[in-house]
């Protein structure tokens, strides 16, 4: 099933949708849903996360808030040289990540696991924003 989660654009007017849909499985009975995609632009949100919804007029699930946090953390990237691309996302998968991309090959929203150091996943995709390749977001930091 898909959750909505609504979005708060700046004045730039990113991120440049109202709202952003994710897949998710109800947990026990009545206590939530687990996230079960890594989010492009809902902050603050990570795969397994344990969510609360409300329900709108039209019957779509509305999230509501975060009821317990699953220690992955999310980073997006937009990568500005296709030509690194490949290298980029097997640097990435070699940290133990997963990652999903977004409506161009360039935009990835990766899921840092619980027992992958954040600090390795940030300092690299850093490293690579100060040469220029990169773009990027700490979503949402889990890890402690």
């Amino acid at each position: 099933m898909k959750i909505v989660v609504p979005l708060e654009q700046d004045e730039d007017g990113y991120p440049p949708i109202a709202a952003e849909s994710l897949w998710a499985v109800p947990v026990r009975e009545g206590e939530g849903y687990s996230v079960e995609n890594i989010p492009f632009f809902a902050p603050r949100l990570s795969l397994e996360d344990i969510v609360k919804t409300a329900t709108d007029a039209e019957g779509n699930l509305v999230f509501d808030r975060v009821v317990s946090g699953s220690g992955h953390s999310t980073v997006r990237v937009i990568v500005f040289d296709d030509a690194v691309i490949p290298e980029f996302k097997s640097r990435i998968r070699s940290f133990g990540c997963v990652y999903e991309v977004g409506h161009k090959d360039t935009f990835l929203a990766i899921d840092v696991p619980p027992q992958v150091s954040d600090r390795d996943v940030i300092d690299y995709t850093t490293q690579k924003f100060h040469e220029g390749v990169r773009d990027l977001q700490e979503s949402s930091i889990q890890h402690d």
